[in-house]
């Protein structure tokens, strides 16, 4: 079959190059006018960070959260802690927190403020309840006064004051705004300029978002220019052409400005996987110029510029188009993850390699028609010198290598048992990140600020209402303080114990749950007359649930999701299960990247594996061979997942593609041999001649692609996110994996058991 191809090609084919050929500049300027105008949209890139892109719009939890968000407004809060040089009860200081406090909830994206002046009071005056703020508008308190009342609420003292009460805690509530994320920059913004007088540190999952967005596309820019760069320059050392440069970087150019102008004008934004495929776009343009101008390098001086010209496209639009087919396979298998963000990847990815393929032959046809011969490296070059002493110790050592490769595979293999599939959104942050460092400094000073919700209903109770319920639901924060990870419970219970204080003889013996349903029923309709209560916080609209909140640690998605489950548990047993418990807001989004990431990863990879092993049996219609490429092709993923699981390297949103580029590469290169090893085969080469003439020509351009790229995503081991750095060093030793299995696993495979075929 491979052989009736390359004939298909050679012979029938020559037809379409000709065409191709006949029509280069029109197809050139075509892309050149596309790229053109598409660039006109490059000011609308965007960096969505946010956990909601990994999930489908229909999914239940997406949907749980969505509900929750309706009911209960934006769980996003931005936590401030604002130590002053005196004490917090100092006059000016609190002057300064008031004023601070009603110019941030003036802000249209800032639902409310809870700070010790603008959170509420609850008192009796008048023989009628009073709810307004601790530090009402021009009110002539004294901060002893404001302290009293302050002090007077179990619930603010728990939420607002750190260990020791140097510091306070402002609590910044955001609207339930659409599009949340292009909005967060101008509200935090807004934060730290109103902040800006004080000594003060900023934490929260929006906080930390707005973080990576903020690096992410600082680093995006920056180290794909500095990586271009390096990758611009080892390519014109390694090829000694000019013309090899000029349309490497013309076509990368070309294929990342139509695919990013596309890109956005289709409104997508990019996250923290898209942000991959721009690399991806580059591996394939690299690969595809390497391989062409080798080629056309490598055509005999027999031949003149016009043959040689349709004699390289001829042979290399096959192999090329293979490449980049089976790649584009290996990125649409992501199609079948249930994570939205991974669906679009593959998608994307896939358009974006065929762009890559069609622009660089495009380009490639219209400069080497330029010239009638380009400077290439000699035989006696580096690289040349090189490759034929490893055909030569391949020749000598290929029984050890295969030996040494199977057993260097079970350490790789037994490696991978050690992954772990977690997501630390925090620790995508240096440890020298400010943002990071506050965050720390925050759960140290006052303790833990990441929350968790829960809505309970009644269930065999009937009413929220009921005494037996509240109580149980009071007596659950006792039950907390048993454990580490769980710290200032707040509840529908926290208001009832206050109105029933206040409402009694304002006593803290008072400060209990009332004995009877009538008893309770009767002060939440007096609060609720008030109507600056804040029923709605604490419980829904109709009155049939009570939302729970407790705040733990910054983890990560398997340690939340250890936590919810033993929140739930300690929930459910305290109520006997008589309740319904409905785990909801950020949590479990997050929780569910866990099972989501392991899903995907697992699926993708074996459904690429097979689809890309059906495509080279169609192509090579042989066993034998269709075992000695994916043999090799095997091994890199083996070596780059067993090598992350001897590293302690997660398998989390940032590392989730790495098997899927690793087989892309490796595929490639595999293809590119094989299809030049056949041709000389067929020639009459014998197996030894054979495998020496393919290490020589479709070898020198899979070194140099390889090296090539190592090099260039290793500058990604300087970003300023820890995802990103391993990105970078992990494509980068994968290249190395794909190399070695390319240039000597696969030529020892071939030595040891081609002339046993």
């Amino acid at each position: 079959m491979l052989d009736y191809l390359i004939s298909l090609i050679t012979k029938k084919g020559v037809i379409v190059v000709n065409v191709l050929i006949k029509n280069r500049w029109i197809l050139f300027i075509s892309l050149f006018l596309i790229s053109t105008c598409l660039m006109t949209f490059f000011k609308e890139i965007k960096i969505d960070s946010s956990v909601e892109v990994w999930f489908l719009k229909d999914d239940p939890t997406l949907v749980n959260y969505k509900k929750f968000k309706e009911m209960y407004g934006n769980d996003e809060t931005i936590t401030a802690l604002i130590r002053p040089k005196t004490s917090i009860y100092d006059k000016n200081f609190i002057k300064e927190i008031d004023f601070v406090s009603r110019e941030l909830e003036s802000h249209p994206f800032v639902r409310r403020i809870f700070s010790m002046t603008s959170a509420s009071y609850i008192g009796y005056k008048n023989d009628e309840l009073v709810v307004e703020d601790l530090l009402p508008e021009e009110s002539n308190l004294t901060p002893t006064q404001l302290k009293e009342r302050f002090f007077s609420n179990p619930l603010w003292t728990k939420l607002l004051l750190n260990r020791d009460e140097s510091a306070i805690i402002i609590l910044i509530e955001l609207e339930n705004i659409e599009d949340v994320d292009s909005k967060r920059p101008v509200i935090i913004n807004f934060v730290n300029k109103s902040l800006a007088n004080m000594n003060y540190k900023l934490a929260g999952g929006g906080v930390i978002f707005e973080e990576l967005n903020r690096i992410g596309m600082n680093d995006f820019s920056l180290f794909t220019l500095l990586s271009f760069s390096i990758l611009m320059t080892l390519l014109f050392f390694f090829l000694r052409s000019s013309m090899a440069l000029i349309a490497s970087i013309i076509t990368i150019l070309l294929s990342l400005s139509i695919f990013i102008g596309v890109h956005n004008s289709l409104g997508l934004k990019l996250n923290s996987i898209s942000i991959m495929i721009p690399t991806l776009i580059l591996i394939i343009c690299l690969s595809d110029i390497v391989h062409i101008f080798t080629h056309y390098e490598k055509t005999g001086e027999a031949f003149t510029h016009a043959q040689k010209l349709k004699n390289t496209f001829s042979y290399i639009l096959l192999p090329c188009f293979f490449t980049t087919s089976t790649t584009a396979i290996g990125f649409l298998a992501f199609y079948s993850s249930p994570m939205a963000i991974l669906k679009n990847f593959g998608i994307l990815s896939a358009i974006g390699l065929f762009l890559a393929f069609i622009v660089s032959i495009i380009v490639s046809m219209c400069l080497l028609s330029l010239k009638k011969s380009m400077v290439s490296s000699s035989e006696n070059a580096f690289l040349d010198r090189s490759l034929l002493s490893l055909s030569n110790w391949n020749e000598k050592n290929y029984r050890k290598i295969v030996i040494f490769g199977a057993l260097l595979s079970l350490i790789f293999i037994y490696g991978i048992f050690f992954i772990k599939a977690e997501t630390y959104t925090l620790n995508f942050l240096l440890k020298s990140n400010p943002i990071r460092q506050d965050a720390h400094f925050i759960e140290q000073d006052y303790g833990f600020y990441l929350p968790l919700e829960f809505r309970i209903l009644p269930g065999e109770y009937e009413s929220i209402k009921n005494p037996e319920f509240l109580k149980k639901l009071d007596s659950l924060y006792t039950d907390f303080k048993e454990l580490d990870y769980v710290q200032r419970p707040t509840s529908f219970v926290d208001v009832i114990k206050q109105l029933n204080k206040v409402l009694t003889n304002n006593q803290k013996e008072s400060y209990v749950i009332p004995k009877t349903k009538a008893a309770v029923a009767q002060e939440i309709v007096t609060y609720e007359m008030d109507p600056d209560n804040e029923m709605n916080y604490f419980t829904d609209f109709t009155r049939t649930e009570a939302r729970l909140t407790v705040r733990v640690k910054m983890g990560s998605s398997s340690t939340i999701k250890r936590n919810l489950e033993a929140i739930q548990e300690v929930i459910s047993h305290k109520f006997d299960n008589k309740v319904t418990i409905i785990s909801c807001g950020y949590g479990p989004l997050y929780v569910k990247l866990i099972k989501y990431i392991v899903e995907s990863q697992v699926k993708s990879f074996f459904i690429a594996l097979v689809v890309i092993t059906f495509i080279l049996a169609l192509i090579y219609r042989s066993i034998f061979i269709l075992l000695l490429a994916v043999i090799p092709n095997l091994f890199p993923i083996i070596f780059v997942l067993g090598f992350m699981g001897w590293m302690g390297i997660a398998l989390d949103i940032a590392t989730v593609t790495v098997a899927a580029i690793a087989i892309s590469i490796s595929v490639d290169d595999t293809i590119h041999f094989f299809f030049m090893f056949r041709k000389l085969i067929n020639e009459g080469h014998d197996t030894a001649s054979a495998v020496r003439k393919t290490i020589l020509t479709s070898g020198k351009a899979i070194a140099t692609t390889s090296i090539l790229l190592m090099f260039g995503y290793l500058v990604f081991c300087f970003a300023g996110l820890q995802s990103m750095i391993y990105f970078g060093f992990l494509i980068s030793i994968t290249m190395i994996f794909a190399l070695l299995c390319d240039l000597i696993l696969l030529p020892s495979l071939i030595l040891l058991l081609w002339k046993q075929k």
